[in-house]
Parts: structure tokens; sequence; C-alpha cells
């Protein structure tokens, strides 16, 4: 049986192209679900062919507390890279993803296939 990897790029405050991480993933890893999470001006989010956006309107917000939303709302740093991309992560693994990748554009660069991340015994 295969193993369902999820590859999710984040984008902080939307200022970072992901175009090119993206082709980079479906290239190396044509197999894995490619989604992103974008953390900027939802106006200037790119279209990008074969990428599920995760959005406010996609993520189980009840795990965030009041803070957190206002935070979200607001566009603080940390609250929305770091709980959008958890907020994700658990979502996938619910929906029976066996691994998720997270990876933020502008701080990654994909220059090979990324299965070594992945430890000896989580391998097929």
């Amino acid at each position: 049986m295969s193993r369902r990897v999820a590859a999710v790029l984040v984008v902080p405050h939307g200022t970072h192209r992901p175009e090119a991480l993206a082709r980079a993933l479906a290239a190396l890893h044509p197999t894995w679900q490619l989604g992103a999470v974008w953390c900027g001006d939802p106006h200037l989010r790119p279209q990008l062919d074969g990428v599920a956006w995760f959005d406010k309107a996609r993520l189980d917000t009840d795990r965030l507390d009041t803070a957190d939303e206002v935070g979200l709302l607001a566009g603080e740093e940390l609250v929305g890279e770091w709980r959008r991309a958890t907020a994700v992560t658990a979502r996938l693994l619910a929906d029976g993803f066996d691994q998720v990748v997270l990876l933020w554009v502008g701080a990654t660069a994909v220059l090979g296939a990324l299965d070594a991340l992945f430890a000896e015994s989580d391998q097929p």
C-alpha cells in the first residue's frame, strides 16, 4: 500500500511567489498532493495549477481560540503562519494522509527528491 503524502507551501505575508517551489515539487513528487497556505492579502494570491489553497473557509477554526482568530484577522505573523500551518497539518492527517511536509516559501529550495525527510521505517 502506498503512503499518502501532502506537501503544503506556507507563504508568509504573501510577499513570496510560490510558483517555482510548486513546480519543483510537482516534478519531483507527482504522487504528492500539493497545497498552500497564503498568509497575505487574499486578493494578491496567485492561481496555481494542481495546488489546493487552504484558507480560513477550508480550515477547522474550532481549534483556534478567540485571541488566535483576532490574530489571524489582524495578520499577526506568528499566529497566521504557524496556526494556519498546524491547522492544515491536523486537517490533512485527519483526512487520512500518512505524512505532511510543510515548506516555507522564501526560506526553502528544493533541489532533489525529499523522500529522505521520512524515517527509514516510514518508507514503503
